[in-house]
């Protein structure tokens, strides 16, 4: 999966630069650090996204449903079910929680164009912690199946 998403994400920008050069009949690359950086970010938030769809479509073992759910995450339909727990967590008495800020399709959406090192490694850790989560809940659901 891995393999996977850096390939099409490095396809993806190459095509867009092409493009790009193409149809405006130049191409200005700007701040390379910048580029570098929002696109290792992106790269590890979309692995992580990845991750939490194989890990549905294990657990559920039901193609359709996992389907329809991970385009639901893709489609960045999940800020509903934000918004409801964020209602709810305000109603037991904690103020200014947003729970987007702590979630993959949250820091997808976002991340800005220019992220600055802070904004990077709250991207990275909110990354790590759901890629660690998704394989292991995915190796144990499969572990368990074997048995």
């Amino acid at each position: 999966m891995a393999v996977f998403t850096v390939l099409t994400m490095a396809g993806a920008f190459l095509f867009q630069a092409a493009a790009n050069g193409i149809f405006f009949g130049e191409l200005e690359w700007g701040n390379t650090k910048a580029i570098l950086s929002y696109f290792v970010t992106e790269l590890a938030l979309h692995y992580a996204l990845v991750l939490i769809c194989m890990a549905i479509a294990i657990i559920l073992k039901n193609n359709v449903i996992s389907m329809v759910i991970a385009v639901c995450l893709s489609m960045n339909v999940m800020t509903i079910v934000y918004g409801v727990i964020n209602s709810a967590i305000q109603k037991i008495g904690i103020q200014n929680f947003q729970i987007y800020k702590y979630t993959i399709t949250g820091k997808l959406s976002l991340l800005p164009m220019n992220p600055s090192g802070n904004e990077c490694l709250a991207a990275f850790g909110v990354a790590i912690v759901f890629i660690v989560m998704m394989i292991s809940v995915s190796s144990v659901v499969f572990q368990k199946r074997d048995i």
